[in-house]
């Protein structure tokens, strides 16, 4: 029916409604901290009141997140107050929402209603809990809290960046807000590893931007909570954070999740060999397997340095797999780290990401804007910060430590240190680990087809995996001095070849002769002097040994080059030395010591060495009286070095072992003679040629020079030349043995070779067929027939007696003779030989001659000439084997005159005779001797 207001007009008394008076009351809330609503109007309200926060009142929709999830159990101050403090704050997204009231009160009928609502005892009870939102159909007002909205802002950060916000949306946002990123939000449970401990230094943009840029992210992959914090103090005006966000647990709004890209754990183990390829499975992350992303290893995780890496300075291929098993690998090329224990470094490839976006979108932020431009992502080693574990690598280490061991000793270098090293683990001796160059030439390696030399010892493993060891190699190192590698191979890899033996674990320095083939000559008859030796570290304590084999044989006839040298000048430098002799070492009484002369006969020697220090390895070397010497003992002490660096060829003539002969007064070739060497053999043809002597290299003693000798290759042979001496007569020297004595004048000082003492190098022995000695003396007299015994001959190797052989009387032998009576050439007979003349017939048992002579009396030579030679003329009469002393008158021409008819007396005959005046008989005839 229509309702006319004129019609009531009656006042039948006051209805009261119990409920709030003003229904626009407004209110504002920060989300997360605790919400009180004071002040609030109405008739008749009770602290039994209700107020329910919802999106429209008396509809079933409730405020997710809210305190109470937005009902109130009780209303204080007679419904003035509501107050949501028996719990934790809500958290609820930003927004506006209604205040709903309900009196849980109804009043009886007929009763009236007066007062205050002091007394209630006349109520009966109305349904107003919270499981009946839908009596809630009173709205006092709105409520605005502060906070964002939604509560589903997801975002994504990458680890190793810096990380950005963008796009925060709420309600009552400004730049007092802060950020913080837990694991729960209103949690002590702070994130590892992000700046600030998860709290974004800045917020711009009246709340809508969040960053750390006060560092990068490096915490491990994961999904964490965005969690907020209202800078506005309670009167909701805006104040310090530091005063309203002072701790974790204040940021209890929970607006979304915060994706970190990259590796988990970071606390990711892994093993790989020195010198192999390395490939480690199982690796966890989340969504870090992208086309770009990459591992780097690092002594420190960000930082800029020398990767110890050869393989792209220690950046691993695209990770390969799932987030919960990938796969990351270097490649197939091995790596030659130094053993240790390495950290994994992650980098991100950001350059095609788009920047963040709001809502749920998860694409990727990194840092500055301009970084998703970038086309060479991954490539320095700052970018690589995020450290997730730890990448052990066997092998030695450190790499660049230096040994040292020395040549002609064994070989052993304690103190090799390094990461899980095995005695199992092999060591080769190379120029370049790796390469497929041969192996060093007498080093005491084995065939790449063998096992290595292995490590001998184990040492003490440390907590990191670290330990020590040391390598050994058994036999004598004869290699040439030098730096050498020392390339390392794991037990469990294979070993077979150079090719496996790429780890470097430093150099090894063999001290020693380098080359090995230092060939020296030095000329027999002078000091040698072998200059511009080369090597590694030579010193002046080394020395240096002639051996026909190093280590094992003297040379058989002893030159004295067998004893030790004293090396000066560093090593570079070696000269024989010998003890003075007592006569020479009154002048010379600060140096008890003299160059040693080289007499070795022409041939090529071994150059031996040792050094004068000890190596690390025991001491090989053989003792010359007995046995192997391990006493580590320093060269000399009758030990024969093993080290064989060259060639000592000794120039001298050389010659066959056939005895040679010759015959005084004859010519005489010296044949069988030749060079060692031709290419020096023209300097070693002297002014004066052979020298024929008793002791070579003497002052002392009977000498003869020969003429020089020519060079002739008669056999077309460039090592066969000969020598070839002159013809030469030798008369001066008596029938015997004699010594052939050679000097090289080039290499005497002062000129060319003159002195007897300048001959030392004996070429061999001389059998000189003649008179021995030169002083038989023999007397005849002049007109008597006289028997002579021939002269006693030397150089015969057998019983030659003489037999045969000219004798020939001259004033002067080899020179003739104009004085009258001096008997023809006689020939030596025999002592069986019977001799007769027409005045005497007589047996002989030596060797003779017989003659008469009529010459003056006086001193003549008896000149000696050979059988078997012409022996007619007085010059082939050359050796003066006596004298002969004829008695008789001298000078013949002694006339006298007498008188027919007086006596005759002739007085002062002169002559040579026994007594003076001469004693004789004398007879006048027509012509002497004539009957």
């Amino acid at each position: 029916p229509n309702i006319v207001a004129g019609c009531y007009h009656v006042d039948m008394g006051e209805l009261h409604i119990v409920g709030p008076t003003t229904l626009a009351q407004a209110r504002t809330c920060v989300s997360g901290r605790a919400c009180s609503l004071e002040g609030l109007t109405g008739n008749f309200m009770s602290n039994v009141d209700r107020v329910y926060i919802m999106d429209t009142c008396g509809q079933r929709h409730l405020i997710p997140r809210f305190a109470s999830m937005g009902a109130v159990a009780s209303v204080a101050a007679s419904g003035t107050v509501v107050h949501w403090g028996h719990g934790p704050p809500g958290t609820a997204a930003g927004g506006q929402y209604r205040l709903c009231w309900c009196s849980p009160v109804r009043l009886q009928e007929n009763v009236s209603y007066a007062g205050n609502g002091s007394n209630h005892t006349d109520l009966s009870e109305f349904d107003c809990n919270s499981a009946s939102p839908e009596v809630f159909e009173t709205d006092v007002g709105s409520l605005l809290l502060l906070g964002p909205a939604p509560l589903e802002q997801h975002r994504t950060c990458v680890s190793g960046r810096v990380c950005n916000i963008d796009g925060i949306q709420g309600v009552g946002l400004s730049s007092f807000d802060r950020l913080m990123v837990l694991d729960t939000c209103a949690s002590t449970a702070l994130v590892m590893r992000f700046p600030d401990t998860g709290l974004a230094n800045i917020v711009r943009a009246s709340g809508s931007r969040a960053t750390w840029e006060s560092g990068h992210v490096t915490a491990a992959g994961g999904i964490y909570r965005l969690c907020w914090c209202s800078g506005a103090d309670n009167n909701f005006a805006n104040a310090s954070s530091s005063s309203t966000c002072a701790t974790a647990l204040d940021y209890a709004v929970d607006l979304g999740s915060l994706l970190i890209r990259g590796p988990s754990p970071l606390q990711q183990e892994a093993t790989c060999i020195a010198g192999q390829t390395c490939r480690i499975d199982g690796m966890q992350g989340i969504h870090w397997t992208r086309q770009g992303d990459r591992v780097a290893l690092l002594d420190t995780c960000g930082f800029k340095g020398v990767v110890p890496l050869q393989v792209r300075a220690g950046r691993s291929e695209p990770i390969a797999g799932s987030n919960g098993s990938a796969a990351i690998s270097w490649g197939s090329i091995p790596i030659t780290a130094a053993g240790g224990n390495y950290r994994l470094c992650w980098c991100a490839d950001e350059s095609m990401l788009l920047e963040n976006q709001t809502s749920n979108d998860t694409s990727l932020l990194i840092g500055n804007k301009s970084n998703s431009s970038r086309i060479t992502p991954c490539m320095r080693e700052e970018e690589f910060r995020v450290d997730f574990g730890t990448l052990m690598f066997r092998g030695p280490s450190p790499i660049g430590v230096g040994y040292t061991c020395v040549a002609g000793q064994t070989c052993r270098i304690d103190g090799v240190y390094g990461v899980k090293l095995s005695s199992a683990d092999k060591v080769l001796l190379l120029d370049t680990c790796s390469s497929t160059d041969a192996l060093l030439p007498r080093f005491p390696q084995p065939s790449v087809l063998m096992a290595p030399p292995s490590f001998i010892r184990n040492g003490t493993s440390r907590s990191d995996g670290s330990n020590e060891l040391a390598v050994t190699w058994h036999d004598i190192v004869t290699a040439q001095g030098g730096q050498y590698r020392l390339c390392w191979c794991a037990a469990e890899a294979a070993c077979s070849t150079q090719e496996h033996y790429r780890a470097d674990m430093g150099s090894l320095t063999i001290v020693g002769p380098s080359p090995l083939a230092q060939d020296r000559t030095c000329v027999s008859g002078q000091t040698c002097l072998l200059d511009g030796i080369e090597g590694m570290h030579l010193s002046a304590a080394d020395q240096v040994m002639v051996l026909e084999t190093c280590g094992a044989k003297l040379v058989t006839l002893p030159t004295k080059l067998e004893s030790w040298d004293v090396v000066s000048r560093s090593g570079a430098s070696v000269a024989w030395m010998e003890p003075r002799s007592p006569a020479s070492k009154a002048g010379n009484a600060s140096s008890p010591w003299q160059v040693l002369l080289v007499t070795s006969a022409a041939g090529q020697y071994r150059l031996c060495w040792c050094s004068g220090s000890l190596g690390n390895g025991d001491s090989p070397n053989q003792s010359i009286d007995a046995g192997n010497n391990t006493g580590g003992l320093l060269c000399g002490a009758g030990l024969l070095p093993v080290l064989d660096f060259g060639a000592l060829t000794v120039i001298a003539p050389t010659h066959d072992m056939q005895q040679r002969t010759c015959v005084s007064g004859q010519s005489c070739v010296v044949s069988g003679l030749g060079l060692l060497n031709s290419e020096q053999s023209v300097s070693l043809l002297g002014a004066d040629g052979l020298l024929i002597a008793d002791t070579c290299g003497t002052t002392y003693g009977a000498r003869h020079f020969l003429l020089p000798p020519d060079l002739q290759n008669e056999s077309g042979n460039a090592s066969s030349w000969q020598l070839a001496p002159r013809s030469h007569v030798i008369s001066t020297l008596m029938g015997g043995t004699y010594r052939l004595c050679w000097c090289a004048p080039d290499h005497v000082s002062g000129g060319p070779c003159s002195a007897q003492e300048q001959f030392h190098v004996d070429v061999g022995s001389l059998q000189l067929l003649g008179p021995r000695p030169l002083g038989q003396d023999r007397t005849c007299v002049s007109g008597s027939a006289c028997f002579i015994d021939a002269p006693r001959l030397g150089g015969s190797s057998g019983s030659r007696d003489g037999s045969g052989d000219f004798l020939l009387v001259l004033a002067t032998c080899g020179v003739p003779t104009t004085k009258p009576g001096l008997p023809s050439v006689l020939q030596v007979h025999s002592g069986s030989e019977n001799v007769s003349t027409a005045n005497l017939s007589t047996a002989r048992r030596a060797a003779h001659v017989f003659f008469q002579s009529t010459a003056a009396g006086g001193q003549y030579r008896l000149c000696w000439c050979a059988a078997g030679y012409s022996c007619s003329t007085a010059a082939e009469f050359r050796t003066d084997s006596g004298e002969l002393t004829l008695l008789g008158p001298a000078p013949l021409g002694q006339d006298r005159t007498c008188v027919s008819g007086h006596t005759c007396k002739v007085n002062g005959i002169r002559g040579l005779g026994s007594s003076q005046p001469l004693a004789g008989r004398f007879m006048i005839l027509d012509t002497c001797g004539s009957p």
